[in-house]
This record gives C-alpha cells, structure tokens and sequence, in this order.
C-alpha cells in the first residue's frame, strides 16, 4: 500500500526501519474495515426494495411522482389512500418541479421496483462520475490506489448519508463533473449549460455563477443561463405554474434546520441557539440565530470570494470549485451533508497533483481534522442528548469538520496558474 519511501516523508528513517511493516498492516486492517463498514450501510439502501415505505428521501420522492401521477397535487398533502406512515400530513418534497419527470417513469414499476431502478441509475451515474475523474489524473491509476481511494471517499459521512437517504446525490453528481472536467478543459460555455441544469435542482449551486464572473467568462454564464433556464422550462411546460408555486410555498414551511444532518451555517445556529427536544440549545436564545447566522454568512461569502479571486493569480479551477461547494453548502440553509460528494471530483484531483493543504502548519492540521471529522458516522451525532455539550461537540460535529475543511482550503496559499480559458 505505501512503500518506505512514502512513509519516510511523514516519519523518521529510524521510525519506518522498525515500524514500516506494521503500519502497513494496520493501513491494510483499516481499509479492510471500511469495505466491511461501507458495505453494510450500502446493504441497508438495497434492503429498501424488501421493506415496507419507510422515513427516507426516496420515499418522499416516489410518492410525490405517484401524487402526480394520480392528479393529486405535487406539493399538497399525503393522501391517506396510500397508507403511509409518514410524520406529518405532507411529504415535504424540497425539489423544484421538473424533478419529478426522473421520477414519473418509476411510478409504474411499483415502490420495490423503483428502488432497484433508483439504485441502478444512481450506481451508474456515480460510474460514470468516477470516468470522467479518473480521465483527468496525470498519474496512471493503479489496482490498489483505486481501491483504497474508493474505500476513503465511499466510507466517508458524505457519501454513506447518501446510502442511508436514498437521495439523488448520485444523479447530481453527474452533470455536475461534467461541469468541472468542461471547466478544466476550459470549455466554460458547456461547463455552464451543465451548472444551470444542477442549479435548476438546487439552487445553491447558483454560487457558481460567481466564479464565471471572477474568471469573466460572459459565454459561462450565458451557458448558465441557457441550462437554468431550459430546465425550469420543462417544468413550466409539462406541469403548468401553480406547482413552481406550491414548491416555493413548500420551501418557507422547512423548520427541521437543526438535524444533524444539515452543515450549514443555519442549521449550526439553529442547533447552538434554538434546539428543540430531544436536543439541547448551547446558549438558548432564537433572537440570536438570525443576526449570527448572517454575520457569518456574510464572512464565508467575502473569504470565498477573497480566495477565488486571489490578488495574484486567479485560484485554479479545482481549488476554486472545491471552496465553492463548500461555501455554497455553508451559506444555504439547505445544505445537507448528502450534497458534499459533489466536491469529491475537485478534492481528488487537488490530491492527484499533491496540492491539498493537509502539511501545511496549523491549516494542515485544520484540514486532517475535517477529514477526520468526515468519518465518524451520523449515529455519532445524535449521542449523549439533552445535553449543550453534546450539541456543541456531536449534534453540530459535520457542521464542524465543513467549516474546518473550507477554512484550510481558504487559508492555503494559491496556486499560481495562468488565465482560464473563455
């Protein structure tokens, strides 16, 4: 896995002559453990076809597309013919209308059915996602790094929320590398048209319009412009205006900000100044969670800037894109920890060229904890409650490592690069 040489740039000579080998082994036991961790929790996403409806986001997805399908409102209440046991009287679908043409041509196959299909797609698109990163290495790829990088990121919280949600994190992902590689290559136009259609199903990927401006990319944001556009016009012409509205109306009735599972800036304030049970609040006062969740809305968005636009040199695209997703999911009060494998493609490549921050003084020591961070499960999160400590320090941990993991990408010194390609 790492050779003596690797290991005797982090550890003495002395060190690695007599402990190499058990390092080996141990680095060999974990990613053994994680195959074993990461292949439980994708066995409970597959085990959704043999159980009954449960609490998960594919279930509000398949069950809003039946809605329709049924000539029920998109965004309107469950109707008790279908016999789900939900909490609460409607779904809470948060995505756009033109989402539910993915989901409309899984109604017919039934609920199991469609959870095979959903699966597969999402399996396929993630496939394809990792293509098109492995085509952007300058290294060759060998057998044991593939295995081990899959184990590292698949094993993360990011990507086993996505698991335990069935979310379309998976889907996302596609388009959205498709993005990145197109910007890489400085095909901006077309890294734009496949933003504007991510973005028309989450809307905080809109931050990205922010880097076409810095890099003064007109035809970028044309491109933008042109997929938004196309996207939320599908939606328009198959399901008329009323559902645009009944799903902004869905937007302002989101009151589950304190989960564990939501990273951002709001959920963080949320859960320090006005917890609910079974959580505790740290400081319990919801005055303050407006005017702090701004003020530091407000700091994440002007360092992003500052560190996209470095005074230098221009930050490079995977950098830039890395510290966007990032303070998008932070700034958004819908950022939810399943939306961050979006920066895996940017992160990866960063580590391709030897570029993360992880041995750079106290940055360094920043970024190791919040990939450390990353690891620990979302059943860790919710420990220990009621109690303020345990908010502070578990129910708010992913928020945590977010932060940590944007703040060493913006500390980092930049990278000096030459003018993207418009």
């Amino acid at each position: 896995m790492i050779d003596d040489r690797t290991l005797r740039r982090w550890l003495p000579a002395s060190a690695v002559a007599l402990t190499g080998d058990l390092v080996r082994a141990t680095l060999w036991m974990l990613v053994v453990v994680g195959l074993i961790s990461c292949g439980r929790i994708y066995f409970r996403l597959a085990l959704l076809a043999y159980e009954r409806p449960g609490g998960n986001d594919f279930t509000i997805f398949y069950y809003t597309a039946r809605m329709v399908s049924d000539g029920w409102p998109m965004y309107g209440e469950l109707p008790a013919e279908y016999a789900l046991s939900w909490h609460g009287h409607f779904l809470g679908n948060l995505n756009p209308p033109q989402f539910q043409l993915l989901l409309a041509p899984l109604v017919p196959l039934g609920y199991r059915g469609a959870v095979v299909a959903w699966i597969l797609v999402n399996a396929a698109a993630v496939t394809l996602s990792a293509w098109l990163i492995v085509s952007e290495l300058t290294r060759p790829l060998s057998v044991r790094t593939a295995l081990v990088t899959a184990v590292a990121v698949f094993a993360s919280a990011a990507w086993t929320s996505v698991a335990v949600t069935g979310e379309m994190s998976g889907l996302l992902l596609l388009p959205f590398t498709a993005a990145w590689r197109s910007a890489r290559r400085g095909r901006l136009a077309m890294a734009g048209v496949f933003l504007g259609v991510c973005a028309s199903l989450k809307l905080f990927l809109l931050a990205f319009v922010l880097w076409f401006v810095i890099v003064r990319s007109w035809r970028g944001m044309a491109g933008v412009a042109a997929g938004f556009t196309a996207s939320m016009g599908l939606g328009l012409a198959v399901y008329g205006v009323t559902p645009f509205w009944q799903w902004l109306n869905t937007l302002g009735r989101v009151a589950w900000w304190a989960l564990p599972m939501n990273i951002s800036l709001k959920g963080l304030t949320e859960r320090v100044f006005n917890a609910q049970p079974p959580f505790a609040a740290v400081y319990p006062d919801p005055a303050l969670v407006w005017p702090v969740w701004l003020l530091l809305v407000l700091a994440v968005a002007a360092l992003t800037i500052w560190r996209v636009a470095s005074a230098e040199r221009r930050a490079p695209v995977d950098e830039a894109w890395a510290v966007l997703v990032l303070a998008a999911l932070l700034v958004s009060p819908l950022g939810w920890i399943y939306y961050l494998p979006l920066a895996t493609a940017p992160l990866l490549l960063m580590a391709d060229g030897g570029r993360l921050p992880w041995r750079r003084g106290w940055v360094g020591g920043a970024f190791v904890l919040a990939v450390g961070l990353l690891y620990l499960p979302m059943e860790v999160t919710v420990l220990g409650q009621p109690s303020r400590v345990a908010t502070l320090v578990l129910l708010c941990l992913h928020s945590w490592a977010v932060v940590l993991l944007w703040a060493s990408l913006v500390a980092a010194p930049a990278t000096t690069v030459t003018a993207v390609r418009t």
